[in-house]
């Protein structure tokens, strides 16, 4: 006995179908995948501006808290261009203010509009320091000081926004969910020596 052995195919309906299913369902997994990607690459973002901010704060705040003894609106540190002394109030307007550590060395913290960098300078190394990427840019930019009284430690304000670098080398993006921006403000009170 003989078994008879049938091949069944598709119907010119069956595969039309199949395509029209496939035509509906494609897309919208690359709808699906596209959205996925642009979230990750905002949250990429975001967490690398975080990260830099953050640097920064730190950096700051440490370096100021633990080395500085007076402040000055402009270097060498004199005298003379003492701020934040008997209880007055200073905002810098070139964005830097220099510090006199206990070692009679100074160093600065400063903005450069036109890089939009932070960077600090230590008299001591020569040498000028970044702190942030080449990715990200800083914009409004303050420092100052204050001094509440003759008898306490003068306080540093330190106020900046920083942001993602767009491909317009600015901080606004192509959309609004591609701008990654933080404000960030702090007061570091000096340390009574």
């Amino acid at each position: 006995m003989k078994k008879k052995v049938f091949l069944k195919s598709f119907t010119l309906i069956e595969t039309i179908v199949v395509i029209a299913v496939l035509g509906l369902v494609l897309p919208l997994i690359f709808v699906i995948i596209f959205a996925l990607v642009r979230e990750q690459s905002k949250l990429f973002r975001l967490s690398q501006v975080k990260r830099e901010g953050d640097f920064i704060l730190n950096t700051t705040t440490l370096l100021i808290r633990n080395n500085a003894v007076s402040l000055h609106s402009d270097n060498p540190p004199e005298q003379s261009n003492q701020v934040c002394f008997n209880s007055d109030l200073f905002t810098s307007s070139n964005g830097r203010l220099t510090f006199k550590d206990d070692r009679n060395d100074w160093f600065r913290i400063m903005w450069d509009p036109d890089s939009e960098k932070i960077s600090s300078y230590s008299s001591s190394t020569k040498k000028t320091v970044d702190l942030n990427t080449p990715s990200t840019l800083i914009e409004n930019f303050t420092i100052g000081c204050s001094q509440n009284s003759i008898y306490s430690p003068a306080s540093v304000n330190i106020g900046f926004d920083i942001c993602y670098k767009s491909l317009n080398n600015d901080c606004i993006g192509e959309g609004q969910e591609e701008t990654a921006l933080l404000h960030y403000q702090t007061n570091i009170r000096l340390r009574n020596f």
